[in-house]
Parts: C-alpha cells; sequence; structure tokens
C-alpha cells in the first residue's frame, strides 16, 4: 500500500501512520482493521484525491485477508495541529 501511495503523491508524501489497535496493541486478527493516517507535505488536490480512491480499490482487490480491512486517512500537515512524539 505505501509504496502505492508514494507514487500517487510524489514528493508530498511526508509521514504514514499506523494508528488504531494494531498500533496500541489490542490487535484482534478476526475482528480489527488497520488504521493509517497519511499525512502531506501540502493539500491534496482534486486529481490526486481521485487517484488514490482508485488505489485504496485496487487494493480492496488483492488476495490478502487485510485487503478489505484497511481504513487509510488522508491530511496535510497544514490541517493537524504539531504532532509530538511521546517516548516511554
Amino acid at each position: 500500500m505505501l509504496s502505492g501511495v508514494k507514487h500517487q503523491l510524489g514528493g508530498t508524501l511526508s509521514r504514514d501512520y499506523l494508528r488504531g489497535a494494531l498500533a496500541m496493541g489490542d490487535f484482534i486478527l478476526q475482528t480489527r482493521d488497520i488504521d493509517v493516517l497519511i499525512v502531506t507535505d501540502r493539500r491534496m488536490d482534486e486529481e490526486a484525491f481521485n487517484a488514490l480512491s482508485v488505489l485504496n480499490e485496487q487494493i480492496s482487490w488483492q488476495p490478502n485477508p487485510f485487503a478489505t480491512r484497511i481504513e487509510a486517512a488522508y491530511t496535510d500537515r497544514c490541517a493537524i495541529p504539531e504532532i509530538r512524539r511521546f517516548v516511554f
């Protein structure tokens, strides 16, 4: 998935984050989805958003048991407050 996102976004991909149950260690194989957050350096135009929609649909056709259980959220760096990292 990430390689396809990088290809579609080119140099605008800033960060990608795994979030949700899998990231927190509470993942249940049979019932949970995989949540990712993709952050870009600038706002995506309609063309980029449409290309990512096609990519997400293509991923859902893959013969991977998680292909239909990926939830991807996309935003740009200006739309979210500064992300701070906590180390425990």
